[in-house]
């Protein structure tokens, strides 16, 4: 998007939002590269502001004689808690409703209403519970864009759940959707780290044409 001719980076234009529920999603031990999603990613929405993911870390404090009970010696780093809110001006109310409906449905043929026995108890992401998030930017690859090398294609999140949405029901009056979506860690097979989104573009390739 441009104003008089000259390209500001972060009036992106509209990110187009996309979402898959795997009948397998990311487990321990793994990484982007191994990912066992099924099917193709479906359009989720457009939002027309940059949804930029908060980041909350997560600091135990630990205390010592030396420093009394009080006032901790020292904190330990537990981690990060990162959560992304999409408002949606356009978005696809049937995939919002499959989202809402987890974790059995679109999975082994839970029909939505129902839920299997074995949901009850069940991981997140040992057993495929999740679903992964791409918030791709309209504006990435455009000739606008080319001066600006540092903007990213996007965010692509490996294990996602929904925490909130408003309105609470969806009716076919309703305009815009607001989406609270709670990313997660997932630990990678090589090296000894966890990943929670990458940029990188080889993961946009399979998109679908949002318009």
């Amino acid at each position: 998007m441009s104003t008089n001719g000259i390209a500001f980076y972060y009036v992106t234009g509209p990110v187009h939002c996309f979402a898959r529920v795997p009948l397998v999603g990311a487990g321990p031990n793994v990484g982007p590269d191994d990912l066992l999603g099924a099917g193709t990613p479906q359009f989720l929405g457009h939002t027309i502001e940059s949804p930029e993911p908060s980041y909350e870390p997560k600091w135990k404090p630990v205390f010592s004689s030396l420093s009394g009970e009080v006032i901790p010696d020292d904190k330990i780093y537990e981690g990060q808690e990162v959560r992304v809110i999409l408002e949606l001006s356009r978005f696809n109310g049937s995939l919002i409703e499959q989202l809402l409906a987890t974790p059995s449905l679109g999975r082994d043929g839970v029909a939505q209403g129902s839920e299997s026995y074995l949901a009850i108890g069940s991981l997140l992401q040992r057993n495929g519970k999740g679903f992964e998030l791409w918030l791709r930017n309209g504006f990435y690859g455009t000739a606008n864009a080319a001066a600006y090398p540092d903007m990213t294609i996007g965010k692509y999140f490996l294990c996602c759940n929904l925490v909130g949405q408003t309105p609470k029901s969806l009716s076919r009056d309703t305009t815009k959707v607001s989406l609270m979506i709670e990313a997660n860690w997932v630990t990678a097979t090589k090296g000894f780290s966890r990943t929670c989104f990458t940029s990188d573009p080889k993961y946009f390739k399979t998109l679908p044409d949002p318009n």
